[in-house]
């Protein structure tokens, strides 16, 4: 398999991941699969993984992760002033 230059990750490891996100990213349980899928990344080349993934999919992580900031935002609020 050939590596990419750049980040040392296999090419199609990268392919296969990103089209696994991009079919997740439509649900709010699709999101929540892919934190679980980042989890199981080792922790030591979690950040470049990601990175590698950015040249498959700028806008389906950006929907992503602004989804996720706002799901965020919306249950740190209800958790604050209660139901």
């Amino acid at each position: 398999m050939k590596n990419s230059k750049k980040n040392g990750f296999p090419r199609a490891m990268l392919k296969n991941l990103a089209q696994d996100i991009s079919k997740l990213i439509s649900t709010n349980e699709g999101c929540l699969s892919i934190l679980e899928i980042i989890e199981e990344i080792p922790y030591d080349v979690r950040a470049d993984v990601i990175e590698a993934l950015s040249s498959f999919m700028i806008v389906l992580w950006w929907d992503f992760t602004t989804s996720s900031k706002w799901n965020m935002e919306k249950s740190l609020k209800l958790f604050a002033t209660g139901p």
